[in-house]
């Protein structure tokens, strides 16, 4: 209803003049005098929980691909037009992150923007992500897998418009699926299966704090960078390296910042990994609900 950069008063006073005579304001979020973020309901949860992995054994056998417990997967929803340079960052990262885990991963991308039904660039997006796993300075990424099949699911179709194979010098088997939308129940499924996630804006992170407990790796849009800053100054100097690695920071149209992790930056000393289940707690336990309840009881109270 307004324009991004407006503030919350600005938003509340806005209101009034259309003809509201009540207004409370409150931001979501982490930072000191925010009051938290809105989870998924429990019935959704429950929900999930109870048919996700019938769902998902369907949608995979339909793709040619089982459902493994041994395996691990992981979730990316990306939904700014920045898909590639998100993907890149995710997959490079989390090979890092589960350096230790000699399962097989899988990498499901739920890519908002990438309409291949439209603009086919399937080639170009693939050459781009094999790109930074090939030739990357910062480390050697191919010494993290045998194989990465890289796959581009028509949404719509089902069917498979390209595929790529590319060979690493280590023992995980990788698969990247890479589709433009998945179906809300699916994706739901996918999350909960999840050993790590990738969200953008509020909602996509909002459910994955409910279901996971922890933070997942974020799209970060620039009206979100107080978000973003909010949460690395919860973590603190322990957490910096580790928390830079977490976040793909867009500062303008044509700019984006991102760190990409070597696995020695992803195995957290003992401290550290107290100080990220302390972080993990504080955000996934800060939710907004009880205290909106509580404002919206307190008014009608007032009105009796």
């Amino acid at each position: 209803m307004s324009d991004k950069d407006n503030s919350l008063n600005e938003q509340q006073s806005m209101l009034k003049n259309i003809g509201f005579t009540e207004v409370t304001g409150n931001r979501l979020g982490f930072s000191e005098g925010a009051i938290g973020y809105i989870p998924t309901d429990e019935k959704t949860i429950n929900e999930i929980k109870n048919r996700f992995e019938g769902e998902l054994i369907k949608l995979l056998d339909s793709y040619n691909m089982s459902l493994s417990r041994d395996s691990s997967y992981h979730l990316g929803y990306i939904s700014s037009p920045y898909y590639v340079t998100a993907t890149k960052v995710f997959i490079a990262n989390t090979l890092c992150e589960t350096i230790r885990d000699k399962r097989s991963a899988n990498f499901i991308m739920s890519l908002r923007t990438f309409r291949p039904d439209i603009d086919d660039k399937s080639d170009s997006l693939i050459d781009e992500i094999t790109k930074i796993l090939k030739f990357d300075n910062n480390y050697d990424y191919l010494s993290l897998f045998s194989k990465a099949t890289i796959i581009v699911i028509d949404s719509d179709s089902g069917d498979v418009k390209t595929r790529k194979e590319l060979k690493g010098n280590g023992t995980k088997e990788v698969k990247i699926i890479l589709t433009n939308k998945l179906p809300k129940n699916i994706y739901d499924d996918f999350m909960l299966l999840a050993d790590t996630g990738m969200a953008t804006g509020d909602q996509s992170l909002s459910e994955y704090l409910t279901l996971k407990k922890t933070l997942p790796y974020y799209d970060t849009q620039i009206w979100k960078y107080n978000l973003m800053k909010s949460i690395q100054k919860l973590g603190g100097g322990e957490l910096k390296k580790y928390l830079e690695g977490k976040f793909v920071l867009e500062t303008t149209p044509m700019k984006r910042i991102f760190s990409l992790y070597s696995p020695a930056e992803t195995t957290l000393n003992p401290e550290q990994s107290i100080k990220k289940k302390e972080l993990d707690k504080i955000i996934s336990s800060n939710i907004a609900t009880p205290l909106i309840s509580e404002q919206i009881r307190s008014k009608m109270h007032q009105k009796k």
